[in-house]
């Protein structure tokens, strides 16, 4: 009797402990869910916080291409206004030492006034004897000069053209000019194109062959980065 009462009191606690192991099976099962809940929840607000992290990144990228351009447009724009000034400089020397590029070719040398040479060609355009497309072109020249006789007469007229650098196409505007003050005038009319930088030898030729003298006049002061 005793025995069966040992032996219910074993199974009884065998019973009780796969009791508590199941208890303890399904705690630990909820650790593991909630554990694993947990993790999703901690994945989703990573996940979340790069999302946002990546989007912040693509806004300030994008400002800053935006500033950069901006930037880029400034620059352009300050760096076209600070070669017109320069060129503007250029050619403003070279008005005040025309005589320096015309002295070899040119014996007593004069400039003509922008606005008495303008109002020269006005009158020829009124008369018929120039059109207004050539009237326009013959004015926008930068420098107009002439050779003067003893008697102050006009010999012969200077067209000169002045940039700092000098392509074919600047060549063929001096060359124009001068023909249209010719045909205009009468009057022998020569074209001159005044530079700070050495040319080619073949611009040298297309030059010669336009009937336009290459003249190197430099002005240090105005080539300054």
């Amino acid at each position: 009797t005793r025995i069966d009462e040992l032996r219910e009191e074993t199974q009884d606690g065998f019973r009780q402990a796969n009791a508590r192991i199941d208890e303890l099976r399904e705690e630990t099962q909820d650790g593991f869910r909630q554990a694993n809940t947990r993790i999703d929840e901690l994945r989703e607000e990573m996940h979340d916080g790069f999302s946002q992290v990546n989007a912040r990144i693509d806004e300030v990228e994008t400002g800053l291409r935006t500033e950069f351009r901006e930037l880029g447009t400034e620059f352009r724009a300050l760096r076209g206004t600070v070669n017109t000034l320069r060129g503007e400089g250029y050619e403003k020397d070279c008005a005040e030492k025309f005589i320096v590029i015309l002295i070899d070719r040119f014996h007593n040398p004069v400039r003509i006034d922008h606005q008495q040479f303008h109002a020269s060609m006005a009158e020829l355009r009124h008369n018929g004897l120039i059109s207004r497309e050539d009237f326009v072109q013959v004015c926008a020249t930068d420098i107009v000069a002439c050779e003067q006789r003893v008697d102050g007469s006009i010999a012969r007229y200077a067209i000169i053209e002045a940039s700092i650098t000098v392509n074919s196409s600047d060549i063929a505007t001096a060359a124009r000019r001068a023909a249209i003050l010719r045909r205009a005038t009468g009057i022998p009319t020569e074209a001159f194109f005044a530079t700070h930088y050495d040319w080619p030898e073949t611009l040298a030729e297309f030059a010669a062959a336009h009937g336009v003298t290459i003249v190197k006049h430099e002005a240090r002061h105005y080539m300054s980065e």
